[in-house]
């Protein structure tokens, strides 16, 4: 026979339960609360564990804010740089520039463009071959106003991408008013018009093998802060002073500073001087630009000796040093200027 609780009983019971389940629930609330002061710790432990990955442009290696395709189309310019007109337009933005007698022992540049996107470009000029050579290892769209029959000929044989001056509708180009400036000097170009030209013409993607980059690059203990290359004439030679606050070499040209007349002072963060052979003729200067030779690779104010090796006009241009390793280069934009054997190469 079962045996009636009492209403004591059934209190105490009652009581019991509620106790339990108060003490359940309170755990519980007790619990979240611990994880939700636990929750912020967490988070700042993953953060700082979990650093955002860093973008870097594929022809200088310099940190961007946005990721670029390694491949994306890259585009190089001819401009001039005789005493007629020095105060060019994108030589700042420029990620790589040659630098190499055209003729007469005068010099001119051959700018690459791909992640920098300059509003303006020029003036643009003619083009000579072993721009050529070095332009076509980043499958290069060259852009320049004009050339000879030789080497247009040889740009169709070795099916070079280029932007010739009026070849192309809508011309890509356009004239500066002279303001007494020769004529030849007054063609200019910018990056989104080039760009415009290129997928006009089919060419979407620069496939190339990039110059090693890196925040340790390769050193080295001969100082260099100072640099001078000849071309020959005092109008035309190049001088570079190291800055160290910004890591990169003031330049000057005919001992005049050399600026951009958009941006300002022209300052690589990596200056190269590659010695070529060169054989001047009446209207050219022939320059070899395949084989090897002597180079000097200046960065964070050192001086790194070593050879340039090129195997073929397609291959890659390369620097080694001399037990024959591929130098690291500085993030940055990268000055090449290739000098005649016999001239003048001076640091200290």
């Amino acid at each position: 026979m079962r045996r009636k609780l009492t209403r004591n009983q059934i209190i105490l019971i009652v009581a019991g339960v509620l106790l339990v389940a108060i003490a359940v629930v309170g755990g519980m609330m007790v619990a979240r609360h611990l994880n939700k002061l636990d929750e912020p710790e967490m988070e700042q432990e993953a953060d700082a564990g979990s650093a955002a990955p860093v973008n870097f442009a594929p022809l200088t290696g310099a940190p961007i804010e946005e990721a670029v395709a390694a491949n994306a189309p890259v585009i190089a310019v001819i401009i001039p740089n005789s005493t007629n007109y020095r105060t060019q337009s994108g030589l700042v933005e420029a990620e790589i520039v040659y630098e190499a007698i055209a003729n007469g022992g005068v010099p001119r540049l051959m700018a690459f463009y791909q992640v920098n996107q300059p509003d303006k470009i020029g003036p643009v000029r003619s083009m000579r071959l072993h721009y050529m050579d070095w332009a076509m290892p980043y499958q290069a769209t060259i852009a320049y106003s004009g050339a000879a029959e030789y080497a247009l000929q040889a740009m169709r044989e070795a099916r070079v991408r280029q932007i010739r001056d009026g070849s192309i509708s809508p011309n890509p180009f356009y004239r500066e008013a002279a303001q007494g400036r020769l004529t030849e000097y007054t063609l200019y170009t910018s990056f989104e018009r080039l760009a415009a030209a290129n997928r006009q013409q089919g060419y979407t993607s620069s496939n190339f093998t990039a110059w090693p980059r890196s925040d340790e690059p390769a050193s080295s203990t001969d100082a260099a802060t100072n640099i001078e290359l000849s071309f020959g004439a005092a109008s035309n030679n190049v001088a570079y002073a190291y800055d160290q606050a910004s890591g990169t070499y003031t330049r000057r040209v005919g001992g005049q500073p050399h600026r951009d007349r958009e941006k300002g002072q022209i300052a690589p963060s990596v200056v190269i001087a590659m010695r070529v052979r060169t054989n001047p003729t009446s209207d050219r200067e022939n320059m070899t630009t395949t084989g090897t030779g002597d180079a000097v690779i200046f960065q964070n104010g050192q001086a790194i000796s070593g050879r340039w090796s090129k195997d073929s006009r397609e291959a890659p241009l390369k620097f080694y040093d001399m037990q024959g390793n591929e130098i690291v280069l500085a993030r940055g934009q990268t000055w090449v200027t290739a000098i005649p054997n016999n001239n003048r190469i001076f640091w200290r």
